[in-house]
Order: C-alpha cells, then sequence, then structure tokens
C-alpha cells in the first residue's frame, strides 16, 4: 500500500483514540489493540486502507522517527539562528577593538621625527595661545599699582573686620565704650 499525507492523518487520529500507550509493550492486550486498529482502517471508505497489525507499527515507528529528526533539525536551526544573533554585535566590537589596537602599535612603533610630525601637524590645526607681551613697560608698571592698591585695601578690610570681632567679643570694652556714649 503507497502511504499518503491522509492516510497518516487518518492512521494518526485513530492511534490517539485508542488506548495503545496504556498496556505494556509486547502484551497481548497491545497486540488486540493493533488488530482492532487495522480492522478499523480496512473498513474505512474515504481511503482505501490495506494494512495489517505489523505494517501500522512499522508505520507508526517510521512517523515518530520522521517527527523526532524534524524536531531536532528544526532546533539545530534555530540555535544557529540565535548565536549568529548574539555574535554579530560581538564581531563589531572586536573589529572595533583590533582598529584601536593597531593605531595604538603604530603610534608606538613610529619613530620620533614621525611622532613629532604628527604632533606639529596637530597643533597647527588648533589654534595658538597667545601671550601678552611687555612691550610698554608703562602699562605694566601702572597695573602693578592697581593690584598693589587691591591687595592693600583688602587687607585693610581684614585688619578692620578682626578688630570689631575683638570689640564684641570682650565683654568690658562694650561696657566702656557704651559708657562713654552717655557721659
Amino acid at each position: 500500500m503507497q502511504w499518503k499525507p491522509e492516510h497518516d492523518a487518518i492512521f494518526l487520529r485513530e492511534v490517539l483514540a485508542s488506548d495503545l500507550y496504556s498496556t505494556h509493550k509486547g502484551s497481548s492486550e497491545r497486540g488486540k489493540i493493533w488488530s482492532q486498529l487495522a480492522e478499523k482502517l480496512n473498513e474505512v471508505s474515504s481511503c482505501k486502507f490495506i494494512v495489517t497489525q505489523k505494517s501500522l507499527r512499522d508505520r507508526l515507528k517510521l512517523l515518530t522517527q520522521k517527527h523526532k529528526q524534524k524536531m531536532r533539525s528544526e532546533k539545530r536551526a534555530m540555535r544557529k539562528k540565535w548565536q549568529n544573533r548574539k555574535m554579530r554585535p560581538k564581531r563589531k566590537k572586536a573589529k572595533a577593538e583590533k582598529e584601536s589596537v593597531q593605531k595604538m602599535r603604530l603610534k608606538a612603533m613610529e619613530k620620533l621625527s614621525e611622532s613629532q610630525k604628527r604632533k606639529d601637524s596637530n597643533e597647527e590645526a588648533r589654534p595658538k595661545k597667545s601671550r601678552k607681551s611687555i612691550d610698554d613697560p608703562a602699562a605694566t608698571a601702572e597695573s602693578a599699582k592697581t593690584t598693589s592698591r587691591t591687595a592693600e585695601t583688602a587687607r585693610e578690610a581684614s585688619a578692620a573686620i578682626t578688630s570689631n570681632h575683638a570689640v564684641h567679643s570682650n565683654p568690658t570694652a562694650t561696657t566702656a565704650t557704651s559708657n562713654a556714649c552717655f557721659v
């Protein structure tokens, strides 16, 4: 008999409906169930069955093996797919790391003259810092006087604050000043 997908579907429905797996393998009860399945399938009119007890057992064994093989291959394919997804970013990171390491090696291995040239080219791109020139000595002296004046005023202010603090912290000094005001 040539098995078609329709035959397999009907056969598997009958196997599920029967109590085939409630009995022990190789027992006489299971043999009876196989022979009942063969009789039911031979009576089906929608698809022509010509089967025996042994042919049904062999077909079920073959279908379970195919199904297990299919599930294993799908599982392997899914595993590979997920591994490839996980590896993609790592590969990109690894490439970037390799490039940066290679640049660092080249910098370390270059000659002193080459590194000076590289630094000089970088400095040309940046604006140079300008220093104040001392062309006019009079302007320099004037700026020095203003800084000394501000320093003197700061000293005077700090001295006034400390003397004020000393007057208020001494109780006898406050009474003497307060008495002087009333006289």
